[in-house]
């Protein structure tokens, strides 16, 4: 179960990422009087993203089962699972359960046993659900990275105050990756910017 459990969480925004990307769409102006635009997918331009389209809907039909398997059944299984050994870490009395899923909870202070479930819900939101953001336009338009910034320095700030992490050098490297994650980001922005 450890090693299960542990690889399902180190592999949980990748593939997450890969079942977004599998709808990307990327869109072309069509005609310029009239200001059509027409899309198609990213992973094969045969396939127009439109609903009339029965290869594009058939994907989408897979796209929301493995939405709901893996983007939203991994995290609930996770929360379970600390959930399931909350009285057992607080009472210091360590499970085959809880030692089973330490890597979710041993770096971080009792009163924020969940905290790994909110860097997990961070992941997901940067790595796949702002796919979901100007699904028209997203692959050439800066909301998606003006986003990603403001979910970036939210999440810094409430690292910085609420200080979830046992050891200071863990909060320390956690602020730091953050930050420089926020700048690259604001440099993106920037990149946007000039380019238009």
């Amino acid at each position: 179960l450890s090693a299960t459990t542990f690889i399902v969480f180190l592999v949980l925004p990748s593939v997450s990422r890969s079942i977004f990307t599998a709808l990307q769409c990327i869109s072309f102006d069509f005609d310029d009087s009239g200001g059509e635009r027409i899309s198609f997918l990213i992973a094969d331009m045969g396939v127009r993203c439109d609903e009339e389209d029965r290869e594009f809907a058939g994907l989408k039909s897979f796209f929301w089962g493995f939405f709901v398997l893996w983007v939203v059944l991994v995290p609930l299984a996770c929360l379970a699972l600390v959930l399931s050994v909350q009285s057992s870490v607080a009472n210091m009395r360590i499970t085959a359960i809880a030692n089973a899923c330490r890597f979710l909870w041993r770096d971080y202070d009792s009163a924020f046993l969940y905290w790994e479930l909110v860097d997990m819900a961070r992941k997901l939101t940067l790595t796949a659900l702002i796919l979901f953001v100007d699904t028209e336009f997203g692959d050439s338009r800066l909301l998606r990275l003006v986003l990603a910034t403001i979910v970036t320095a939210t999440y810094l700030t409430i690292l910085a105050l609420g200080r979830p992490f046992k050891r200071s050098e863990d909060l320390y490297l956690a602020c730091c990756s953050n930050l420089l994650l926020a700048c690259c980001f604001v440099s993106g922005v920037a990149i946007k910017l000039c380019e238009e």
